[in-house]
């Protein structure tokens, strides 16, 4: 063998061994667990064959678990040693496979046993044959018992199978949602649906609780005469029991007679054919004389309602008349539009009677007025008739909302409601619509700041004939532009009166520029001649003069104009000398002055 050299071990393997990978190269061929993948020689090196001539093994597994569900795929795995053919058997007659690991969907539940045959078409080596074990599992199935009907106020065992947990809903009435065999309770037929659940999934069924609803009548609630008997009949039941009473001819019939001499309330207990149970009453009241006149004659307002009550009786039937929609009720209302008699016909078990009630109206008609049209500000007197008391709206611009005839001064035009009253509280509405005119447009233009002495136009703007105040100074108080030249700062109003008679006004201030003087010198010595220290101004709106001795003390100071120093201090007379003042003051223009100086104080 090329110069190799062979070996057997004592299972018949041979290993043989030949150069290999001559001249560096690594092209010779290696299997995995080989004791090196290159050539790291620098020329030829050792290769060895392995003939594993051993039988063949049959090895196979599942790829998972080896319990699956129906439906689902289980793969197999195949790791057997030696042999080259492979034949699979699912265990479950659906045939044979040759795939060397092939997966199977199993579709029916059960244990099953897989068997694949190893096989070598060389005829080298024995087959083999291996096996395991799956256990395919069912798909859950939901099962819920049926149930019968139940009476009202009873319950229910419900069952449910074909899983490991269980979901019922509704939950309505359910002692619990989460168990197979919950209590139901419903108070009305319910259909309730389950959810089983397990490891291959979730199936639903549902079961209804019927709730029987018995049916009964009863002899209606219902009116007898005194001395009469009425025979009470109910139905639907297997058995009676009437609760007992000395009127009662028996207790335990259907129908049994009542003669009862006063209003009576008869209770019965039906048990139907199903076994349920059902407590209802019927009241039989007695009259003891046909029905007596009740109804009694009434006034209202005009507009109103009234409600007629008619004495107690079986049945009513009231005759067609003015303002009656409801004719066969004890206390009908009634809205009459005319003054008009309602007329009713009662039965009672003891007899009939025919009564009546007149319904007479009282009007109101209410009146106000002016509707007029006025100038913005024009006070209009309103006026109202037809009732004692009376009610405005709204109340705003006038003198009084509750007097017939309040002043009204409307900042808009107006529409005023006034509510007539009457002595007993009927009412009517009437209203009165105040317009007014558009206000006449008036502009005295922008205010100004002139210098004392300047003589300036006032200059207005609009339609209509002037009126200015104050008049002093005014070249013509009747000109749109007249000329004036103020003394002061003074504020010029004017008014205009439209060619409808309206009047508006407006104001323009002219601001006259100051001036202040102070004097230096001053003799207080009770001549009344120049006795008296101060400022001297005009148009001066703030001041603070302060007076100070020769070493700095404040002796004397004011916050007004007029304020005068009399040349004492703390009560005593303040030596002659020459004092230091200080002066702030501002004009009404805005203007301010700031000064020091002195005054001499001489006696």
């Amino acid at each position: 063998m090329d110069g190799g050299t062979s070996r057997f071990d004592k299972n018949g393997t041979v290993y043989h061994a030949v150069c290999a990978g001559c001249g560096s190269q690594d092209d010779f061929p290696t299997t995995p667990g080989a004791w090196s993948n290159t050539n790291n020689s620098f020329n030829c090196n050792l290769g060895v064959f392995k003939f594993d001539l051993s039988p063949a093994q049959a090895i196979i597994g599942i790829d998972g678990p080896s319990i699956i569900c129906a439906g689902a795929s289980a793969q197999f795995t195949n790791s057997s040693v030696g042999g080259s053919d492979y034949l699979w058997d699912f265990g479950d007659s659906s045939g044979t496979t040759s795939v060397q690991a092939p997966a199977h969907i199993y579709t029916t539940p059960g244990e099953y046993t897989v068997t694949m045959v190893l096989s070598d078409n060389s005829g080298c080596a024995p087959g083999d044959t291996a096996s395991l074990m799956i256990t395919v599992l069912p798909l859950p199935v939901a099962v819920a018992d049926p149930v019968a009907p139940i009476c009202p106020g009873a319950s229910a065992q419900l069952n449910a199978s074909g899983g490991l947990t269980y979901s019922w809903s509704p939950a309505t009435g359910l002692s619990a949602t989460d168990i197979p065999d919950p209590i139901a309770s419903p108070a009305i037929t319910t259909l309730y649906i389950v959810t089983v659940s397990d490891a291959c999934g979730n199936d639903s069924e549902q079961v209804t609780v019927t709730v029987i609803v018995p049916a009964h009548t009863l002899t209606p609630d219902t009116n007898i005469c005194l001395g009469a008997t009425i025979t009470l009949q109910a139905t639907g039941g297997g058995s009676y029991l009437w609760q007992a009473d000395p009127t009662l001819s028996s207790t335990v019939i259907s129908d049994p007679v009542a003669s009862p001499d006063t209003l009576t309330v008869y209770h019965v207990t039906i048990t139907t054919p199903d076994g349920c149970v059902v407590s209802d009453s019927v009241s039989v009241g007695v009259y003891f004389s046909p029905p007596l006149p009740q109804l009694a004659d009434t006034v209202i307002c005009f507009g109103t309602s009234a409600q007629l009550v008619a004495t107690p009786a079986d049945t009513y039937a009231w005759e067609p008349a003015n303002g009656i929609t409801t004719l066969n009720v004890q206390s009908p209302i009634v809205s009459p539009t005319v003054p008009t008699l309602y007329i009713v016909h009662l039965q009672n078990s003891c007899g009939s009677l025919t009564d009546s009630a007149f319904v007479d109206l009282i009007y109101v008609t209410a009146d106000a007025w002016p509707d007029t049209l006025v100038c913005p500000g024009y006070p209009v007197p309103l006026s109202a008739s037809g009732g004692i008391t009376y009610a405005w709206s709204p109340a705003a611009g006038l003198t009084n909302a509750s007097i017939a005839d309040p002043i009204a001064t409307p900042e808009t035009s107006t529409l005023y409601e006034l509510v007539a009253f009457d002595a007993i509280g009927c009412s009517d509405t009437a209203y009165a619509f105040v317009e007014l005119r558009p206000w006449p447009i008036v502009d005295a233009g922008p205010d100004m700041l002139i210098e004392y002495g300047t003589i300036v136009q006032l200059t207005a703007t609009g339609n209509g004939i002037w009126t200015w105040t104050p008049t002093t100074g005014l070249s013509d108080s009747l000109s749109m532009s007249p000329s004036v030249r103020p003394e002061e700062t003074t504020t010029y109003t004017v008014t205009l009166t439209d060619s409808l008679g309206c009047t508006k006004t407006d104001q323009i201030t002219i601001v006259v520029t100051g001036s202040l003087y102070i004097p230096n010198t001053f003799t207080p010595d009770g001549d009344d001649i120049n006795d008296l220290f101060g400022a001297l101004g005009k148009e001066i709106k703030e001041i603070e003069l302060l007076v100070f001795d020769r070493w700095g003390l404040l002796i004397w100071s004011t916050d007004q104009l007029s304020g005068r120093w009399d040349g004492t201090y703390n009560g005593e007379r303040a030596p002659i000398d020459t004092y230091v003042w200080k002066v702030r003051a501002k004009e009404h223009s805005g203007r301010e002055h700031q000064a020091v100086g002195h005054v001499n104080l001489l006696r």
